[in-house]
This record gives C-alpha cells, sequence and structure tokens, in this order.
C-alpha cells in the first residue's frame, strides 16, 4: 500500500493512468486506494486522495 500512497502523492499523469488501468483490472486493488485514502480524509488540502477515494469509491459501488 505504500507504493499506492507514493503514486498518488507523487506520480504523474501517466503513474495515475496505470494506477486506474490496475484497479479497473482488480477490486482488490480499489479497495486498497480506498484505505490509503481515508487515512488522508481529515485533510482538506489532500486533494488527490479526495479524487482517488471519490473514484474508488464510485467503482465499488
Amino acid at each position: 500500500m505504500v507504493a499506492i500512497d507514493d503514486i498518488i502523492e507523487r506520480g504523474n499523469r501517466a503513474d495515475w493512468v496505470a494506477l486506474r488501468d490496475s484497479a479497473n483490472a482488480d477490486p482488490v486493488i480499489l479497495h486498497k486506494i480506498l484505505s490509503v485514502c481515508v487515512a488522508h480524509a481529515g485533510d482538506p488540502c489532500a486533494q488527490r486522495y479526495h479524487l482517488w477515494r471519490f473514484y474508488a469509491e464510485r467503482r465499488v459501488a
């Protein structure tokens, strides 16, 4: 999950596309993304994490 956190925090567009494709192929990755993003939910400035959380929640639902 450290890798997911690193991609969300420091990744570029290509990294995000690769993470999105992996998450779409494997629901376990979606749940890992949610776990990482929930840890940052209290930080209103962590917009990247809010974006990924919203994306993962929509894909899981």
